[in-house]
């Protein structure tokens, strides 16, 4: 490091704006009185017009690895700030960071990384715990000290080495007090002080305490985190053993031990937060097993035409009970669901579930998950030993026993994926190209480290399915879609060239599924045709129209083999002859048949519907399992009491038991039923709605029976409690509380919380049932305080009551 550059160097004093440095658009210098120091101010709505740059114009050149940057973002604006870094291998990146970015994304030669700004210290949302979120800065902002390590920025994202900073630019909006660069790592929590009696006597322990022309000011016995707050970044590769030693670090800010030269490193996809810190290593974390509860599949007759009913679904409105221990192999889930279509692995499945993926085991029902992910997954699929996912931020991530080996950042949500030998085969939505357009790409990974792009095609159809139709040069495969079935295929192993068959009557109806089998495509339309194709030829060879009680259905699922699966929108499966001639069994799962996944078995087919559960059909044996059952939709509500806890979507309503995992209870809701409050109390469960209804449930390993329904508020109901007493207490929208009793099913008293309509929020009851406590929607940080009685004890504020329990 340069002689000048020693201890640190100050920027905005060397390089001041105007004069070494270009400031442009909006940018003012003024005296802040809060820090005591002279701050810049940049400001305006195009943050490309709005900005200091250093320098104005060449190559800054400064080799501290260390960049501080103190600033405080403008209340409920944007901004964004870049570096241009150069490697020791003449290889020059731009590193963005930006509260307006979502996910991080990485190219060649930049990276944009996603900022979230913590709250300002001492206010309602620091004090309740909330970390903060991406989007614009919030309506009280502090300010903060920003510390990236360059070198192991570069080396994590880059693989390179770092040499120096050539250029910093700083666009609107955000206040500036200074930026720094440094060899040292500075601590501003640290005083001169605290690191003298800590016995830290030079800056080579890497903990040194911050110089005070960098450092904000502080006053006389105040601490530096109840004003001031420190983000840090990447926050996952420093040696913190010293650190322990001195204690003065917060916890939520100890970073992880230094990995092994040796490992492999993962690229990071965390958001910068002073809060929410990283793992150290990607791999699977065991789940406890879901429930175990079977309901036997039966045939209704022996002929041709045999039914199967593999699942008995309650009546709407009703309760259906399930005794534990009885019943076994069937598993119904209180996850958010799976988000992609599940993929068979021997004794496992494979499935995406939000920004996880899941191993579930088929015989013990036993859950692994796989986290990393940045964003939702909406695709997964095995390949030569590896696992490839696919997210909704545009990327191809590749796994290897746990572990993310390759990310692949490409401008298509692949919702499709199939593999060609060592090559990959992706399909869905272009983000560069709008709404309308669907790509096409050809990846190889016969080295999973270094994915290459072969080739890439876009085209107007609406891709529903894809499927590969040959396995040797030239690479074929097929998509179909709202335009019918396109034919792909290679030609000098870097062109890819499309072409639509000619479906003649059936041109303009869209293809839901596709598969292929001895050397033809199957294909299911919306209007309940199947169609037969020859790829070869690029012709039609047969349709057949399946008529359902003289009404077709749309086929929604299709998978060739030696038989004919077809699955209907209606929740019907069956199995055809490949002459179309008869049907060999039936299977009526009530909910739409999403997809059927193929298993390495050639006689079981796994099968996913539209009610969010996987089944195993046995083909050659003509029976059916049912593997798992989820939410149909996310998980609204949930609440514990002793081994019973309840979860709640806008569908249904799950009581499981959480010493043998098994459901007790499942409620269905009616269509028109708005579930706003949940509440379980010992053996009874209560159930708010958006009509001011609330029913009242018991809960009991027989079969359970609806206590009755209470028809007491005016509005929806927000919150309700079970007291020990068989009392339940009920907060409505309209801000009125009132107190039931079960056993004698009348109304006991009833308040409207402070006299005011719509002032209350939140009601919570006191775990010995001797007070009861609201939430002002006016004040946030004001409490009412009353007796089981509802009589009126007082008003609190929260930052009063917080400052108690910490003293």
């Amino acid at each position: 490091m340069s002689h000048w550059q020693n201890p640190f160097v100050s920027l905005l004093k060397s390089y001041r704006p105007n004069e070494k440095s270009k400031a442009q658009g909006s940018v003012r210098t003024k005296t802040n009185n809060g820090i005591r120091s002279q701050v810049w101010s940049i400001s305006g709505d195009i943050s490309a017009k709005n900005f200091i740059q250093i320098p104005a114009n060449g190559n800054v050149s400064l080799n501290g690895r260390f960049f501080y940057l103190a600033f405080r973002p403008t209340p409920l604006k944007y901004f964004v700030f870049h570096i241009d870094i150069a490697s020791e291998e003449n290889f020059t990146c731009r590193v963005s960071f930006s509260n307006m970015y979502k996910c991080k994304r990485l190219a060649a030669n930049m990276a944009q990384i996603p900022f979230i700004i913590p709250p300002k210290r001492s206010t309602v949302a620091d004090l309740l715990g909330n970390s903060g979120c991406p989007g614009r800065a919030p309506e009280i902002s502090g300010w903060l000290m920003f510390i990236v390590d360059l070198k192991q920025l570069l080396r994590l994202h880059f693989g390179r080495t770092f040499s120096h900073i050539r250029q910093v630019q700083l666009c609107s909006d955000m206040t500036v007090k200074g930026i720094y660069t440094s060899d040292t790592e500075y601590d501003p929590k640290i005083s001169i002080k605290q690191a003298r009696a800590e016995g830290f006597r030079n800056i080579s322990e890497n903990l040194a305490p911050m110089p005070r022309e960098m450092n904000y000011v502080l006053e006389r016995n105040d601490f530096w985190d109840r004003k001031y707050q420190m983000v840090r970044f990447p926050t996952d590769e420093y040696d913190y053993e010293i650190a322990k030693k001195s204690n003065l670090l917060h916890k939520q800010q100890q970073r992880c031990p230094r990995r092994s030269a040796k490992s492999r490193t993962p690229i990071q996809t965390q958001p910068v937060s002073s809060r929410i810190r990283p793992k150290s290593s990607i791999q699977f974390r065991e789940v406890p097993p879901v429930a175990k509860v079977e309901v036997a599949s039966k045939f209704q007759s022996d002929d041709a035409d045999r039914q199967i009913d593999p699942v008995t679904t309650a009546p709407k409105g009703e309760v259906k009970s399930y005794e534990p221990g009885n019943k076994k192999g069937y598993a119904v889930a209180a996850t958010a669901g799976f988000s992609t279509i599940p993929v068979d692995d021997n004794e496992y499945l494979i499935y995406g579930s939000g920004k996880n993926i899941v191993r579930m085991s088929k015989s013990t029902l036993e859950q692994e998950c796989l986290v990393g992910s940045q964003s939702d997954v909406i695709r997964v699929i095995r390949m030569c030993g590896l696992l490839i996912s696919s997210e909704a931020s545009g990327e191809l991530r590749i796994w290897e026993r746990g572990t993310t080996i390759s990310i692949l950042s490409t401008s298509i949500v692949a919702r499709y994926m199939d593999t060609l030998n060592t090559s990959l085969v992706i399909a869905g939505k272009c983000t560069k190209l709008g709404s309308s357009y669907n790509s096409v790409a050809l990846w190889s990974l016969s080295d999973p480290l270094n994915p290459i792009e072969i080739c890439k095609g876009s085209t107007d159809q609406q891709i529903k399915d894809l499927v590969v139709i040959s396995k040797r040069e030239p690479l074929e495969f097929a998509t179909g879609g709202d335009r019918g079935v396109r034919i792909w295929r290679t030609r000098h192993r870097n062109h890819l060239r499309s072409a639509a068959v000619n479906l003649g009557t059936q041109s303009t109806s869209v293809v839901n599924s596709i598969s292929f089998y001895n050397n033809f495509i199957f294909a299911g339309t919306n209007n309940g045709a199947l169609l037969q194709i020859d790829p070869e030829k690029m012709t039609l060879v047969s349709i057949h129209q399946l008529l359902y009680n003289h009404k077709p259905h749309e086929v929604t699922a299709i998978l060739a083999r030696d038989y004919l699966l077809v699955g209907t929108s209606d929740g019907l499966l069956r199995s055809w002859s490949n002459g179309y001639e008869k049907v060999s069994f039936e299977l009526d799962l009530g909910y739409k048949i999403a997809k059927l996944v193929p298993t390495e078995n050639e006689n079981e087919i796994l099968v996913v519907s539209d009610a969010k559960s996987i089944g195993l059909l046995d083909v050659a044996k003509e029976g059916y399992r049912t593997l798992a059952r989820f939410h149909r939709s996310r998980i609204l509500f949930c609440d514990f009491n002793g081994d019973l806890i309840a979860t709640a979507s806008r569908s249904d309503v799950r009581v499981w038991n959480c010493n043998n995992s098994t459901l007790v209870q499942l409620l269905e809701l009616e269509l028109s039923q708005q579930l706003t409050a949940l509440a379980l109390g010992k053996n009874t469960l209560g159930l708010g709605f958006a009509s001011g209804e609330i029913e009242v449930y018991t809960i009991s390993g027989d079969n359970g029976e609806h206590v009755g329904t209470f028809d007491f508020h005016e509005g929806a109901v927000k919150t309700l409690q079970f007291s020990t007493n068989k009392q339940l207490f009920t907060l409505g929208s309209e801000g009125d509380i009132a107190c039931f009793s079960i056993e004698q099913f009348i109304v006991l008293r009833s308040i409207t919380d402070g006299g005011n309509r719509h002032s209350t929020n939140k009601l919570l009851l006191s775990p010995d049932g001797k007070f009861i406590t609201t939430l002002c929607r006016s004040s946030r940080s004001k409490i009412q305080l009353y007796s089981p009685f509802l009589d009126h004890i007082g008003n609190f504020t929260l930052l009063n009551i917080l400052f108690h329990v910490n003293i």
